[in-house]
């Protein structure tokens, strides 16, 4: 799954807290950020202020977190 375009990326951080399991974001190069760490939240939140459009898809690994994301995600 992807991130919505122009969702509030302190709020998508608050909420990824929040989860049960691990929350990857995972580049199209086969890169990996466990949004659960402060360090990769840390980075991810600044190239998300830079790079506004992040391409990269979202992978929840506790199947029950889709639905606590499922406001920032789209398909």
């Amino acid at each position: 799954m992807h991130l919505n375009p122009n969702i509030d990326i302190n709020e998508f951080l608050k909420v990824v807290s929040t989860c049960k399991g691990d929350v990857l974001f995972e580049t199209p190069e086969g890169d990996q950020m466990n949004l659960k760490s402060e360090l990769c939240r840390f980075v991810f939140a600044s190239g998300a202020n830079v790079h506004r459009t992040l391409s990269a898809e979202i992978n929840c690994k506790n199947p029950e977190d889709v639905a606590v994301l499922k406001d920032f995600l789209q398909d």
